[in-house]
């Protein structure tokens, strides 16, 4: 499925919602830190899960835009969908 939003906070987590209509907060990975020395180059664990929620909403996301709380460790994204409801995804980081 195509990916109808996308925003990144912190550089640690990364926000996307698409035309299933979930918006979905995955944990940022570098992806080569996660790939053998061997000639296959295949993961060293495949069953690695970095999606940490999933929100579902009734319609495709068509706009997301970050924001953050000053020094209190709450982040999250604001996000509109095609039928014109706002949504506020709100997380917090230690």
């Amino acid at each position: 499925r195509a990916i109808t939003a996308l925003c990144s906070i912190n550089n640690e987590f990364i926000f996307t919602s698409g035309h299933d209509n979930v918006i979905r907060v995955q944990c940022r990975n570098d992806y080569s830190k996660l790939m053998n020395t061997n000639d296959n180059d295949s993961p060293l664990d495949a069953d690695i899960d970095d999606i940490l929620g999933q929100y579902p909403v009734p319609a495709p996301i068509t706009q997301m835009r970050t924001w953050k709380q000053s020094n209190n460790g709450i982040f999250g994204v604001v996000a509109g969908d095609t039928l014109g409801n706002l949504y506020l995804v709100q997380w917090y980081s230690s």
